[in-house]
């Protein structure tokens, strides 16, 4: 999946698009992520797009993203409580069991659109290459693994 999505369709010389780094839910898209912020941006002139590339890749780093961050808080809380009341040997113990549990997510869930954002920066750098905007400037905006498209292209 490669494909861009018109956000904004203002009269203007400039051509803006958004990447978006992780997708949040089975409804989300890139359109989505960047309407509000990208319609704002673009309203000086121009169009404004979304770059929708690896949706169900971007969705499930996005799940493992809020996962990660859920698990983040009760794991603090519990190790706060745990050090509160038992003190540095509970620290000592708990530590390694969050690093290992850390561990798993990184692998997979990273790599995989870790990989497809290279194969998608050097897709966007050769339709770019081909002017499919046309000889206009074009600024491209990303974060996550969507900044990664961009330094890869």
């Amino acid at each position: 999946e490669f494909e861009f999505d018109m956000v904004d369709c203002s009269p203007g010389l400039p051509v803006t698009v958004g990447v978006p780094g992780w997708l949040e839910g089975g409804d989300d898209s890139a359109w989505k992520v960047w309407d509000e912020s990208l319609c704002d941006f673009a309203s000086d002139g121009g169009e404004a797009m979304a770059l929708s590339w690896e949706s169900d890749s971007l969705r499930k780093l996005g799940g493992v993203l809020v996962n990660n961050i859920k698990s983040d808080i009760q794991t603090h809380a519990v190790t706060f409580a745990g050090t509160a009341i038992v003190g540095a040997t509970f620290l000592a113990l708990a530590a390694p069991r969050h690093l290992w549990s850390q561990a798993g997510w990184i692998d997979n869930s990273w790599q995989v659109p870790e990989n497809r954002a290279d194969k998608a920066g050097k897709l966007l750098a050769e339709t770019l290459a081909q002017r499919v905007q046309g000889h206009r400037p074009v600024n491209l905006i990303g974060f996550g693994m969507g900044a990664r498209v961009i330094m890869v292209c």
